[in-house]
């Protein structure tokens, strides 16, 4: 039996509605983008039934990141100088690799810096939940966490737990 789809979003301008779902489609949505039924301009992004309230809260983060007042708490994590300079490094390559539609640094690019640029400052991490949760489907294998600096690692349990929480 083929799996039911749900409305999610309808667009004239269906590059917005690849960006969007590529954007779900990295937090492990399964989505489609379907032309109007009745020949019109407008495209439709759907989403599998059973994956509705996911895509709902993955959109409702995209919306706080409009909205910093309601953007909900923030993580705050001191470091000291050789560990921020590892998470530094890391989240400035990951910024620079993965700055394309649809992954969470296209939409949150300007976020992620200023958390970056703070780090890089005052030697301490803030960055509100939604941010943090975008940055888990980007995280390396486990196998080649296990490879990096303890800090990194103590950082990408962090990510993992932050986005078990929103699941």
């Amino acid at each position: 039996m083929p799996e039911e789809f749900i409305h999610l979003a309808s667009s004239l301008e269906r590059d917005s509605l690849e960006r969007l779902k590529a954007y779900l489609v990295l937090h492990g949505l399964d989505c489609q983008i379907t032309a109007d039924p009745q020949g019109g301009a407008k495209s439709s992004l759907t989403v599998a039934k059973d994956q509705l309230p996911k895509a709902q809260k993955v959109l409702d983060d995209l919306v706080l990141a409009g909205d910093p007042e309601s953007a909900g708490d923030d993580i705050e994590i001191d470091l000291s100088g050789e560990e921020g300079n590892e998470i530094a490094t890391w989240l400035q390559l990951l910024l620079d690799q993965h700055d394309k539609d649809g992954t969470p640094i296209y939409f949150y690019r300007q976020r992620y810096e200023e958390a970056l640029d703070r780090l890089r400052l005052e030697g301490r991490l803030v960055m509100p939940v939604y941010l943090i949760r975008g940055l888990h489907p980007l995280l390396p294998p486990v196998e080649q966490r296990l490879l990096m600096a303890r800090a990194l690692q103590e950082f990408f349990h962090i990510v993992d737990a932050v986005a078990s929480e929103g699941d």
